[in-house]
């Protein structure tokens, strides 16, 4: 490092700066650091060294490539487009800037990125790709088609023909599916991949046979392969085929000795499981425990399939059977209350307040009943009740941050402003990485129209632990239209209406900077697909927007 260090120094000899030398030491650096894992540094000297030379489209790409990797994908699509006006007949910061703009739904531009580049090289393979994928996510489903079908005239390769199956088989048009899948595997016969979404084709299509030749050749392939053999099983035994499927069975037995995680059976029936065939998980854990009924675990998962069929008699009955001394008493609790039948609101959350406060008597060591214990507290509208007992949670767990968090939630919901503001400070301070404490706090500063500087800090540091979530966007938005950065708020508000299910509150913030635009008839819309969304059972704030809707109506 000695002699990279010493670049920077060096200069011609009328003693003028190398700004050469310079941009090279600072690009050197930035590539040593992150080498280091170093991103922020590098990222740093990577921007020294483009400073260094404005009309270097490469020291513009390495710069939006290291903001990509630090999370900033806005910065990194503007140095993108630079990289774009100095070189625009170079197709990579195209597809580089389209890539972004798809990963930040602005789909407009990325689009047009795509377009380009095929204006520049008309059958770009990856061009073709990720355009047919955009049009097919924004439901541009014939623009979607022909570029699909474009992409395989120019390129007739496996991985066209695969893109092309998949989008057929995504918009539900299985024969186009089958014969896109099955021209792949003519450029790949050995395509494990194809073969799978090709068996599991012919199953939608009820064709059996051609099923069970597809997963026959699969497990050909993949021997070691679990999922095209429970397949298989389960293709047998539709068409009572019972001793071929006891033989593949045998097959799955002599790959899975018994020591190495229980019976065969037990195996078979988490691979029903994975794959939704309830029933016959059922059945596999049935015959597991009619040869080993201690096994919890295979009790814990039958009563787990109970339940996805609907038979909550049935999984509470075996989960009342796993004892106390179980690793498992806990999760089956916790379980038990989703069985629990009643058409009275109140009384199923009493009983399953009375099964968690059971459990936590014989384990009272354990954080998730007492967090369970609290919320169904809440949800019955207990709040003081449900302070009480977080509370005492604090004495017993004081280094939980989620218990804090929680503590913090119940003192806003009781009017106690300032109690849960140190709540959640103290959440932070126990965990500065509690994402959910962050926004808590950064939105209740918003709200306070205090701290503002310190709320966007905490939201943004949240925004990065959790991105695309709308709820820390929403809260994003709401410090930017209280610090009057109003451009700014409606961009990332119009982004957290999609990602937090159309919630009235982020609707209600969208229409309030609409209003501050000037742009009137919009935020009435706005305020009125809150008032008709179906989280609109807040009284204060269904209030205030009929009050809204009606002064704008006017």
């Amino acid at each position: 490092m000695a002699t990279i260090m010493g670049c920077a120094h060096a200069s011609w000899g009328d003693g003028r700066p190398d700004s050469i030398a310079q941009r090279y030491y600072y690009f050197i650096k930035s590539n040593y650091q992150e080498l280091n894992r170093n991103d922020q540094d590098a990222l740093e000297n990577m921007a020294k060294a483009s400073n260094l030379d404005q009309k270097s489209y490469y020291l513009k790409m390495e710069l939006a490539r290291l903001y990509t990797r630090n999370g900033d994908h806005a910065t990194a699509l503007k140095y993108a487009q630079e990289a774009i006006d100095l070189n625009p007949a170079v197709p990579e910061p195209r597809l580089f800037a389209a890539w972004l703009a798809a990963s930040a739904n602005m789909w407009e531009t990325a689009t047009t990125q795509y377009k380009e580049v095929l204006r520049l090289i008309p059958n770009n393979r990856e061009a073709l790709t990720y355009l047919g994928a955009l049009y097919a996510e924004t439901g541009h489903l014939d623009l979607a088609e022909d570029t699909f079908k474009k992409l395989v005239t120019t390129d007739p390769t496996y991985l066209s023909y695969y893109y092309l199956g998949s989008f057929y088989n995504k918009i539900g048009r299985v024969n186009e599916a089958i014969k896109a899948f099955s021209e792949a595997m003519e450029k790949n016969p050995d395509s494990a991949e194809a073969l799978t979404e090709l068996a599991l084709l012919y199953e939608r299509a009820e064709d059996i046979k051609a099923a069970e030749k597809t997963y026959r050749s699969l497990i050909s392939i993949r021997p070691e392969a679990m999922m095209p053999k429970a397949r298989l099983i389960s293709l047998l035994l539709k068409t009572d085929r019972k001793d071929e499927a006891e033989q593949v069975l045998t097959e799955i037995s002599s790959l899975i000795p018994e020591n190495s995680g229980g019976p065969v059976q037990f195996q078979l029936g988490l691979i029903y499981l994975d794959q939704g065939l309830y029933n016959e998980a059922a059945s596999s854990f049935e015959a597991v425990l009619k040869s080993h009924p201690k096994d919890e675990r295979a009790l814990y998962l039958l009563a787990s399939t109970q339940l996805e069929l609907g038979e909550m008699a049935k999984a509470r009955e075996n989960l009342a059977k796993i004892s106390q001394d179980s690793e498992l008493y806990v999760d089956s609790r916790l379980l038990m209350t989703s069985t629990i039948q009643s058409d009275v609101p109140e009384k199923k959350m009493r009983e399953a307040l009375g099964i968690v406060t059971g459990a936590l008597k014989a384990k009272p060591d354990d954080l998730r009943l007492w967090m369970a214990r609290v919320m169904i507290m809440e949800e019955l509208g207990d709040l003081k009740k449900a302070r009480s007992a977080i509370l005492e949670a604090v004495k017993k767990f004081p280094e939980e941050a989620e218990v804090r968090f929680r503590l913090g939630v119940l003192e806003d919901k009781l009017n106690n402003k300032v109690a849960s503001i140190e709540a959640m400070r103290q959440a932070i301070r126990l965990n500065p990485s509690h994402a959910d404490a962050l926004n808590y706090l950064a939105y209740t500063w918003a709200e306070r129209q205090e701290n503002l500087d310190e709320a966007l800090a905490m939201a943004e540091k949240a925004d990065n632990l959790k991105p695309d979530n709308g709820y820390i966007i929403d809260t994003l938005g709401w410090i930017h239209f209280c610090m009057g950065n109003t451009g700014e708020a409606l961009d990332l508000l119009e982004k957290a209406v999609p990602l937090s299910s159309r919630d009235p509150v982020v609707l209600d913030h969208l229409g309030d900077v609409l209003l501050k635009l000037g742009r009137k008839q919009e935020a009435l819309s706005a305020y009125r697909q809150a008032l008709d969304s179906d989280f609109s059972n807040q009284p204060k704030l269904q209030e205030e927007l009929n009050e809204k809707i009606n002064r704008l109506s006017k």
